[in-house]
């Protein structure tokens, strides 16, 4: 992942938050908090899920292909872990 992606990520999770929450309280099947500071498997999946949506539309736009490394969805995923409080406390307001 190239730096102003990483940056990218991470102003996603920082200013997005609460777009993210409604989003997952209207996808929401099943539980996606479990208190204020952690998410559910499901719902860490879900927030991996739409960061990794994101950082593939601003890569196919930048590089014509929207591919992402096993690299990537692993630093994705230690951001979304970074964040977890973050996003949980968004989410159970």
């Amino acid at each position: 992942m190239e730096a102003y992606e990483e940056a990218y990520v991470e102003a996603i999770i920082e200013n997005l938050g609460a777009r993210m929450a409604t989003c997952m309280r209207e996808d929401a099947e099943t539980e996606m908090v479990r208190d204020r500071a952690r998410l559910t498997d499901g719902g860490r999946l879900w927030a991996c899920g739409y960061v990794t949506s994101r950082l593939s539309m601003l890569r196919a736009d930048a590089a014509d292909t929207p591919n992402l490394s096993a690299a990537d969805h692993h630093r994705i995923r230690d951001l979304v872990d970074r964040h977890e409080s973050t996003i949980a406390s968004e989410l159970h307001s």
